[in-house]
């Protein structure tokens, strides 16, 4: 099973309400088996569900790359050498930032800012760029994609370029 398997898994089950039980533990075996460490005190609904948030915001991420005719797509990972933290990749290059999947907070912001990392990195581009200035955009807390220009304004929400 790949992440992008066990992602959808987990989006679907906790958007249907069918994270229990054996399911829980179902899903938390194929993470393990991925990479991910699931210690056995662990409390494995909130680790899926925090898997299932990462996951969430990498998509909304990659909706603003689609926008930008960005190719290749952002995904979640657990590269060997990530001691069990969740890393965000693009075009086999893994985060150095690592995400711990219990956190309860929304990674959003800090997934875009990840990503814009590996993308500049990867084509040797400002990425994304200000319509109006052509400037690059960097995200803030909120999140959304701000313009430092000369004169800062917000482009747009993060999962929002180009209207999406």
């Amino acid at each position: 099973m790949t992440f992008e398997e066990v992602a959808g898994e987990v989006h679907a089950a906790i958007s249907a309400g069918e994270l229990a039980g054996d399911r829980v533990v179902e899903l938390a075996v194929a993470l393990e088996g991925l990479g991910v460490a699931v210690p056995a005190d662990l409390d494995l609904h909130a680790l899926l569900t925090g898997f299932a948030r990462l996951d969430r915001s990498v998509r909304t991420v990659q909706r603003d790359l689609d926008a930008t005719a960005v190719p290749g797509r952002l995904r979640v990972c657990a590269p060997a050498w990530g001691d069990g933290w969740l890393r965000v990749a693009y075009g086999g290059q893994a985060s150095s930032t690592g995400f711990d999947p219990r956190q309860s907070a929304d990674p959003l912001a800090e997934v875009a800012d990840v990503a814009q990392e590996i993308i500049v990195e990867a084509l040797w581009t400002s990425w994304p760029l200000c319509p109006a200035h052509g400037f690059g955009l960097h995200v803030n807390n909120t999140p959304e994609w701000v313009c430092t220009g000369a004169k800062h304004h917000v482009v747009a929400p993060v999962g929002r370029l180009g209207g999406g």
